[in-house]
């Protein structure tokens, strides 16, 4: 581009081949830029800024006394119609959320309108638009003009800003970044952020921010880690036991004062419920056989997302029927936030945290050791890290966890299709009219399924087939299904609470058989206990770590539906250094407090967590749980900072901190960090407990960089082609004192003394001419040890004079003009 713009550019034609980055040309391509990133058509972003240009014209003209008003307004509408922008939108079918970016709407076609040749003859493109007594004037249209021009202005400027992100990410050696680029470019895709007109910024030292929770390591056999006691623990609670019992601190203890109440109502003859509310009876949070993270999973992370009875209200209608006796065949209706009593809580209270935590623990990811390692600026720590685990986990325990539960479902399942599963008696009907060709068959649950599936009948299909089955067994298989579904299994529950009638024992075989198949398929291999083994067995122990770690996470996430983020536990590996900073996190707040008359520490941390709420999404989050639970239980979910590496007298470096270093007994030394630091803000009991395994999620994580107080810029102007002469004269300055840096006074002082020297050893003219005792017609050489001195001698003025060769003349010349004088 240099070699193309020297070669061809001139001063008709200056901008060929340049490349200008002027603020005003990178403020219009990231204008176009933006648009494209934020779902906007080109076309319509030119035209954007060609009807902007059209009015702010106008309106300027308008606000000087001393021209004319330049009415351009008035054309606006007329180029719409003229140069046509065409935007057809397909909706997503079954798509009903908020729609982020307006479609462009009557607005110019800008790119065509960089296309077309605009004249006078053709009316400035408005021809068959405008009558011609309304067409552009001269002045009007010489403005059009201006404004097209600078349309394919900003075009070149798109071009010319992808072309200098190339160049810089090249230099950088980002060879991915460049190929993001130009790929963007051959693609006509949006490109990435450009960091070329990213303005440097210096900085006193950078740290890591983390914010994390941890969970505390539980054995899910004691009744201490059963955080509702009146509910027995479910596979969930086993899969998360310390989260399961988090959550049941921050949902609430007593599950007896967390209700809802439920009736029944009967139908009119034209389909509609009747007035009349029947048989309303509370139903408590206890009743329904849950633990705290089925609770969360159950609520629909939307309100929105109804589409039909939930797996909450299912088992809510149930068990109301079950307890007092209400027949299957009733309309239940179930009031989430009804009348309560002082000290009692709705489910409709509960639904908002539910959902917010639900969203937070899904959206946040394990933590591991690493996180709380801080980072060591591109050279090997000296904390020992295992290489072969470097994130600590304790696999051996992931894979207890998956395989104990995987083994609790094929018991499950095995109820279902195994052959210890209940006996069902069959008759299949061969000829209505002739019970002699009937075909009976009796055997277990698994063969039938096997049998029905072979004639390609089910168990609903009761012209083809005739079903017993015992109450008994209905009544067991009822409570298998119930225990299935707290694997997150779709459909599992059944809604039935009464088994007797035989209607409700076929609903319920053919539920069995279609869940059975979701389990496990013998000849497809595709049910959730197959795909879970499949995996399973491939976390052999020759695998990293690390890899059989991944591998039984995801086959934990699958014995749940894809429903479940399992937790891996793990170890620190500088859990000495962590335990000494929790130790001592009181003093890294103590110069804030100090810095602020009337603060206390708690409040320190709370100030900073509200700043970052407002612009971090999951601290948003995490602050809008901790304001619930504070409201409906009166709890503090509190937050404590520590610092790695530890240092004494250490200050927490996201708020203020003193300016010398505490621990410099001078008081000179700023204060600062000399290795990479990690602020870390965590909430729970056990979160660097000594000797304890690890587990949690990472709520929030950012580099934070503390700027200098002063900044050192500068600006550079060229006042010559790039083809002028460099400076004949250099000054090289030595310092007087070597101190390691330079002194601003010593540097003015060289400079000084540099420029009176000079003075005291230029030459006048007049001095050349004087004839002294020691001078010669030789002074006009003189000069020449100051002049200009080019190699092209014969094209380039030059004061070269060793090139003369007539030095008799010269001689000759000088003298008559001495003998003269």
């Amino acid at each position: 581009m240099r070699n193309a713009y020297l070669s061809h550019a001139n001063p008709e034609q200056a901008k060929m081949f340049s490349v200008n980055l002027s603020s005003e040309r990178v403020r219009r391509a990231e204008f176009i830029l933006e648009g494209m990133r934020n779902g906007q058509p080109i076309e319509a972003l030119l035209g954007y800024q060609f009807e902007r240009g059209l009015h702010d014209r106008t309106s300027e003209s308008a606000e000087r006394d001393d021209v004319a008003v330049l009415e351009l307004n008035q054309f606006i509408l007329s180029y719409r119609q003229a140069f046509p922008f065409e935007s057809r939108e397909v909706a997503q079918s079954g798509s009903v959320g908020a729609v982020e970016t307006m479609p462009a709407n009557s607005v110019v076609n800008g790119l065509r309108l960089t296309q077309s040749m605009l004249s006078p003859t053709n009316g400035y493109g408005l021809n068959g638009i405008d009558p011609p007594v309304t067409l552009p004037d001269a002045k009007q249209g010489q403005a059009i003009l201006a404004e097209q021009n600078r349309l394919l202005d900003s075009l070149d400027a798109v071009k010319d800003l992808l072309m200098a992100e190339n160049a810089y990410q090249l230099v950088l050696g980002n060879f991915d970044r460049v190929a993001a680029v130009s790929l963007a470019q051959k693609d006509a895709h949006i490109p990435p952020e450009l960091q070329v007109i990213n303005t440097p910024r210096g900085s006193d030292f950078t740290f890591t921010n983390r914010v994390t929770l941890h969970f505390d390591d539980l054995d899910p056999s004691l009744p201490s880690s059963n955080p509702w006691p009146n509910s027995p623990m479910t596979p969930r609670a086993y899969a998360e036991t310390g989260m399961n019992h988090w959550l049941g601190q921050a949902l609430g203890i007593d599950l007896k004062k967390i209700h809802c109440s439920v009736y029944w109502t009967e139908k009119k003859p034209d389909g509609k419920d009747t007035n009349l509310q029947q048989d309303r009876h509370t139903i408590m949070l206890a009743d329904l056989g849950i633990q705290p993270i089925d609770f969360v999973w159950m609520v629909n992370i939307s309100p929105e997302e109804t589409g039909g009875a939930t797996e909450l209200e299912t088992r809510i209608a149930f068990n109301y029927r079950r307890i007092h006796n209400i027949p299957d065949d009733r309309t239940v209706r179930i009031e989430f936030n009804h009348p309560k009593t002082e000290g009692e809580k709705t489910f409709a209270q509960l639904f908002p945290l539910a959902r917010q935590l639900r969203a937070l623990l899904g959206s946040c990811r394990a933590l591991n050791a690493l996180d709380f390692l801080p980072a060591s600026g591109g050279k090997a720590t000296t904390i020992p890290i295992d290489k072969n685990n470097p994130k600590g986990y304790d696999q051996n325990e992931l894979r207890s966890r998956v395989q104990s539960l995987l083994i609790s479902l094929e018991t499950l399942a095995d109820s279902l299709d195994g052959t210890a599963s209940p006996s069902v008696d069959l008759v299949f009907i061969n000829d209505p009219n002739d019970a002699i060709d009937d075909e009976a068959y009796t055997g277990n649950l698994g063969d039938a399924y096997k049998k029905l599936e072979a004639m390609k009948l089910t168990f609903t299909d009761a012209d083809k087939v005739r079903v017993s089955f015992s109450l008994t067994d209905a009544e067991t298989l009822h409570q298998h299904l119930r225990a299935i579904a707290n694997f997150a299994i779709a459909d599992a529950y059944p809604p039935q609470s009464n088994v007797v009638s035989d209607a409700v024992k076929v609903d319920l075989l053919a539920r069995a058989h279609r869940i059975a198949r979701q389990l496990r398929h013998e000849e497809r291999q595709d049910g959730i206990l197959d795909r879970v083994k499949k995996e399973f067995n491939k976390a052999t122990t020759n695998k990293p770590i690390e890899e059989q770690v991944l591998i039984l996470l995801q086959a934990g996430k699958i014995l749940f539906g894809e429903t479940l983020d399992w937790i891996p536990k793990f170890t620190y590996h500088n859990e000495v250094d962590l335990a000494t900073a929790d130790a001592a996190h009181e003093q890294l707040l103590t110069h804030a407090v100090e810095a602020i008359p009337g603060i206390t520490k708690e409040e320190v941390v709370e100030e900073w967590l509200q700043g970052l709420a407002r612009v971090r999404p999951n601290l948003h989050r995490w602050e809008v749980v901790r304001t619930l639970v504070d409201i409906l239980n009166d709890q503090d979910l509190d937050l404590r900072p520590v610092q790695v590496p530890f240092r004494a007298n250490d200050s927490w470096l996201a708020v203020v901190f003193p300016e010398k270093d505490p621990n410099d007994p001078e008081k000179i030394k700023p204060f600062g960090i000399s290795r990479d630091t990690l602020s870390i803000v965590a909430h729970g009991i056990s979160a660097f407990k000594v000797g304890a395994r690890k587990s949690g999620i990472l709520l929030d994580d950012w580099t934070e960089e503390i700027p200098t107080n002063q900044e050192i810029t500068g600006i550079s102007f060229r006042f010559n082609q790039p083809n002028a002469a460099p400076p004949q004269a250099l000054l090289v300055a030595i310092t007087p004192e070597e101190t390691g840096s330079w002194n601003w006074e010593d540097l003015v002082g060289i400079i000084n003394d540099t420029l009176d020297r000079a003075k005291r050893r230029a030459v006048e003219p007049e001095q050349l001419e004087q004839q002294e005792q020691h001078s010669s017609v030789w002074n006009a050489l003189w000069p020449a040890m100051v002049s200009e001195f080019s190699t092209q001698w014969e094209s380039d003025i030059s004061l070269d004079l060793m090139r003369m060769q007539d030095f008799a003349e010269l001689e000759t010349f000088y003298l008559n003009i001495l003998t003269k004088k």
